[in-house]
């Protein structure tokens, strides 16, 4: 029951002029048990995460886990947008585009992404398979007056087609460790899910900074989530 990878990662972030950056994650296998997982997904749904073993056996021992052009501006006062392009992660790349309002001092925000993504090859590097969506949110968030928790309600399209609403909550504390949850519910009936019923889970992230005697943004990420469909 217990499967496990060594690996060794290198990314790098080059800034090109203000506002517009290259981000790259390359990582290389050492070694892994995963040829010993012999379960395959029956999901009804389009399998935009549940073919999780083919992307775990089939690929190459260097894997492109990100190359992505982003481009972060601000059109007029209190308004942000990002434009992003290239392999987002391990099993979608394509185009993405966001605009956020945030007043200052305020402690609500809104804002909607739009993003036209494809389902990557299992061996996750150049090339992606026929499947491709077009997703998008209207994301709200409001910024708690105490313990540093901030709530947000993400309503739109995902991946598999479905629509409906993410809710999560993130309490940052003052060292800079994140805690937060997630839960999602769509137009997909349980039945339809599967085991779980629905989408949900919890996170870490601990900034790289607190173990540096330099400043930076690179941060750890821990997950679960106990069914991964």
């Amino acid at each position: 029951f217990l499967l496990y990878q060594f690996l060794v990662t290198a990314g790098v972030d080059i800034g090109l002029w203000r506002g517009l950056n290259i981000s790259a994650k390359v990582s290389r296998n050492i070694y892994d048990n995963f040829d010993k997982i012999r379960f395959g997904s029956s999901s009804i749904l389009p399998h935009v995460r549940s073919d999780v073993r083919e992307y775990l056996q089939e690929v190459n021992i260097v894997a492109v886990d990100r190359l992505q052009a982003n481009y972060i501006f601000s059109p007029m006062k209190d308004w942000y947008a990002r434009a992003s392009a290239g392999i987002f992660e391990t099993m979608f790349g394509g185009y993405s585009g966001e605009i956020l309002f945030k007043p200052h001092k305020s402690r609500f925000a809104v804002g909607v992404d739009v993003n036209k993504v494809w389902q990557r090859e299992y061996d996750q590097l150049f090339k992606f398979r026929e499947y491709n969506v077009i997703t998008g949110h209207l994301n709200t968030y409001y910024e708690m007056p105490w313990h540093n928790v901030t709530l947000g309600v993400h309503t739109g399209r995902y991946l598999a087609g479905d629509t409906g609403s993410t809710l999560t909550a993130v309490r940052t504390f003052d060292s800079g460790v994140r805690f937060g949850f997630w839960a999602t519910f769509t137009d997909v009936p349980a039945e339809g899910f599967g085991e779980g019923s629905f989408d949900k889970g919890f996170y870490i992230t601990i900034p790289f900074e607190l173990f540096l005697t330099k400043s930076t943004t690179r941060r750890g990420t821990f997950g679960f989530r106990p069914i991964t469909r």
